[in-house]
């Protein structure tokens, strides 16, 4: 029983600490676009993207599961202020850099 519960412990560590990096690198999103080659953009935007369209200087995407939820959450939360806000220092391990 013990060995079953350390494990489910550890298990739950692993998963904050994935979570924690994934946010991390959410963070650095747009310096790491800038900075990258090329190849590594198309290589990511055929990773998130189904398909997208260039249509009279507009860029249509239709984003892969699960960033099309992602995307929808982003653009109805533009008109309320602050998407994720971490200013009262209740995660300060997000913020690490």
């Amino acid at each position: 029983m013990r060995a079953e519960l350390a494990r489910h412990e550890a298990a739950d560590r692993s998963y904050s600490e994935e979570g924690v990096a994934l946010l991390e690198l959410a963070g650095r999103a747009v310096e790491l676009w800038e900075s990258s080659p090329p190849p590594e953009k198309r290589r990511l935007w055929e990773f998130l993207c189904l398909n997208s369209e260039l249509r009279n200087g507009r860029l249509t995407v239709h984003w892969k599961k699960p960033f099309d939820g992602l995307a929808q959450f982003i653009a109805g939360a533009k008109g309320m202020g602050t998407v994720f806000d971490v200013s009262d220092g209740a995660h300060p391990e997000w913020l690490r850099g």
